[in-house]
């Protein structure tokens, strides 16, 4: 009788210890993804005061997925080795694939690389004007798929890997180190710092929603089912 007692004894307390145990995992747990979020949320920040009517206009020389005369485009100001700006590439092109092979949408790409979060972000940004000069613009909107999906972000990607990528997407080796190491772009990345800072963006990704009515600032990573409104609203 007093070995089962023991026995129950053990187990009661084997049982207590657990759920303790559980109890102190989903505190920190909870805890650990609040500190997640809190984090996300000041990555994301953005100016509140923005200068829109500032932007530069949509032209052809800019790098566009889709029609230039898309009644909705969004202008996104990006860094090459920013996780935000890495996930909400994919987002966009997801809105891409429902909306813009109809002609309802184009997406803007326009650099925005901060050196003092990610120091190999503005050579990458200079691989993809050279891709563009080479190639064309698919050849670019295809080294960005690439390049995104290759960098742990955050400085991951080995600069060496770049011309690993340039072939990848059909670009001549030899050509695209000879305009990377020009550093011809220089100054059109430096430009489109200038104007992401003097239009209120103050982190990666930043973004513009383009329609009939007006211009929409969206800052940070957003998922494709939040933003989508924007798009419908501006299609009708």
């Amino acid at each position: 009788m007093k070995k089962e007692q023991l026995y129950l004894t053990i187990v009661v307390l084997i049982a207590i210890a657990l759920l303790l145990g559980a109890n102190l995992w989903t505190k920190n747990e909870t805890a650990e993804i609040s500190q997640v979020n809190l984090n996300l949320n000041q990555t994301e920040t953005v100016n509140n005061t923005n200068d829109l009517d500032s932007m530069s206009a949509i032209s052809a020389s800019d790098h566009i997925k889709g029609s230039l005369s898309a009644p909705v485009k969004i202008v996104v100001y990006s860094d090459l080795e920013c996780p935000y700006c890495k996930f909400f590439h994919f987002e966009l092109m997801k809105a891409y694939e429902e909306f813009g092979p109809s002609g309802q949408l184009a997406i803007v790409f326009r650099h925005f690389p901060i050196d003092s979060l990610h120091s190999k972000a503005r050579t990458e940004a200079q691989a993809a004007e050279c891709i563009a000069e080479i190639g064309g613009n698919d050849k670019f909107w295809l080294f960005l798929d690439k390049l995104f999906a290759e960098t742990p972000s955050n400085n991951g990607l080995e600069l060496e890997r770049l011309p690993a990528l340039a072939k990848m997407v059909g670009i001549n080796t030899e050509a695209f180190q000879n305009c990377l190491d020009s550093n011809k772009y220089a100054n059109k990345i430096g430009s489109s710092v200038v104007e992401a800072e003097k239009i209120g963006a103050q982190g990666t990704p930043f973004s513009v929603v383009i329609t009939k009515t007006g211009k929409t600032p969206l800052g940070g990573f957003v998922k494709y089912p939040e933003f989508r409104s924007l798009i419908t609203a501006g299609l009708e």
